[in-house]
């Protein structure tokens, strides 16, 4: 069984395997960039004839519930939890927040803006104008059509940025990790080689 958390990779490991290992194209175990493609233990797979290994492909797993918070919006950012669950501009406001607290402002620049901001709307209004992210509406009271900005289509895409690795690499756990020089050890030597390692 290939098991893990939601949207980490497990029918895509099993997809490789298979590709690598019986030189067969296609993609037996469906894969999705959101979590929940896989909703059943799948029936196994041969990854491998020589060898015979045979897999069955899991829907992710995670704890029942999140500890705080703030686990809750880390999980969501990185698409461990569905976006919808919680709205992509939160998300994004949460990102932006994140990015802004631990002095990270390459977002500045990957979204052609002048200076950090922390405002996710003034965020969101300036990737939808430039990236000419635009939705027509109808108005309930009748008249013409209004062409208004997509503020929702817009976190999506910051989103997408963000888990595509356009902001360069990102360790949303970085505050709550222990350094080297942090860390009890049970012996001097441990300690010494960890600290010579890092």
């Amino acid at each position: 069984m290939v098991i893990g958390v939601p949207n980490v990779g497990k029918s895509s490991l099993i997809n490789l395997l298979r590709s690598i290992h019986m030189k067969r194209g296609g993609k037996p175990a469906q894969v999705g960039a959101m979590p929940g493609v896989t909703r059943a233990v799948q029936t196994g797979m041969f990854v491998s004839l020589r060898p015979a290994i045979m897999v069955l492909d899991t829907p992710g797993i995670s704890a029942p519930n999140v500890p705080s918070i703030d686990a809750a919006m880390k999980l969501a950012v990185c698409h461990v939890l569905q976006d919808t669950r919680i709205g992509e501009d939160v998300l994004v406001d949460y990102l932006l927040f994140w990015l802004n607290k631990h002095g990270d402002f390459r977002y500045v620049e990957a979204f052609g803006m002048e200076k950090p901001t922390d405002k996710v709307m003034e965020l969101l209004v300036h990737i939808a104008t430039t990236r000419n992210i635009f939705q027509t509406i109808k108005p309930v009271t009748g008249g013409p059509l209004v062409r208004r900005v997509d503020l929702t289509a817009s976190a999506r895409w910051v989103l997408a940025q963000f888990r595509a690795g356009k902001l360069g690499t990102v360790m949303l756990d970085s505050d709550i990790m222990a350094s080297p020089s942090e860390i009890q050890f049970q012996d001097h030597d441990s300690k010494r080689r960890i600290l010579q390692s890092g």
